[in-house]
């Protein structure tokens, strides 16, 4: 099909065991352009700041996560995703490219919630942190391992 004609064009490294379920197959953002946006949102930072995190709402399989985990100019990459599998294939995916685990914080949640935590009327709430609920689930250093967190 397709897609699968593709398939080195969403992760040259696909062969080697990359994980997508159906919907991935269509949604993934191929990796020359994760790349790209990469260094347009690297670019941003502005110089001698400290760390610089990265959001990637909508973390799917990985396709951005992954850019942006091996950027050199970003630290820190939260994933967010309200599916707990496609969190579990982005972790895979990320450790098959080498993505320093430090660098990826995985979060099991509604990422329009995560998002209203920051923005209120369009305009952006003076917040340094976002409150995670408790039954909010996070899967840290790639692993595939699961567990609750209480965050306030």
């Amino acid at each position: 099909d397709k897609y699968w004609v593709q398939r080195k064009r969403l992760f040259h490294k696909f062969d080697q065991g990359i994980q997508l379920d159906a919907e991935s197959w269509y949604s993934v953002t191929p990796e020359a352009i994760a790349l790209h946006t990469a260094d347009r949102i690297a670019s941003m930072r502005e110089s001698g700041t400290g760390h610089f995190v990265v959001l990637d709402a909508f973390c799917g399989c990985g396709g951005n996560a992954i850019a942006f985990g091996n950027h050199p100019d970003i630290s820190l990459v939260v994933c967010v995703d309200s599916d707990i599998g496609k969190l579990r294939m982005a972790a895979i995916n990320a450790s098959l490219y080498n993505v320093p685990a430090e660098k990826m914080l995985f979060v099991h949640a509604d990422a329009v919630e995560v998002m209203r935590d920051f923005y209120q009327d369009g305009k952006k709430k003076k917040k340094k942190a976002v409150p995670l609920a408790a039954e909010t689930k996070i899967v840290s250093n790639l692993s595939t391992e699961v567990s609750k967190v209480n965050v306030c």
